[in-house]
């Protein structure tokens, strides 16, 4: 089960084809503790956020699927992809990511 209580309005990101793209100081400046990804689940340790539609007030949650570092080890992007729920709900979803840049 979904519990996730970090929310970002979709109004916040810049969509490219299928991507939701956003800067990590940005998301972070959007919420109280200055934490951009909460616990995703209650009986696991996955981190995400939920992305909620400006238009239908409807939220997807998205987990972290992958860290992109460059050749120094420096974290580049978080990519974080739909939860299955989110899929089963919401298919028109499949394919897309969430990318978190580190600014």
């Amino acid at each position: 089960m979904d519990i996730c209580s970090v929310q970002f309005s979709s109004d916040l990101f810049t969509v490219h084809g299928n991507k939701f793209i956003q800067e990590m100081s940005t998301l972070q400046g959007n919420t109280s503790d200055n934490c951009a990804f909460g616990q995703v689940y209650d009986d696991a340790a996955d981190v995400g956020f939920v992305v909620v539609s400006k238009q239908s007030g409807i939220g997807a949650v998205f987990v972290h699927a992958y860290t992109e570092r460059d050749r120094e080890g420096e974290i580049v992007a978080w990519k974080l992809i739909p939860t299955q729920d989110t899929l089963r709900r919401l298919p028109s979803l499949i394919g897309w990511t969430a990318i978190v840049l580190n600014d």
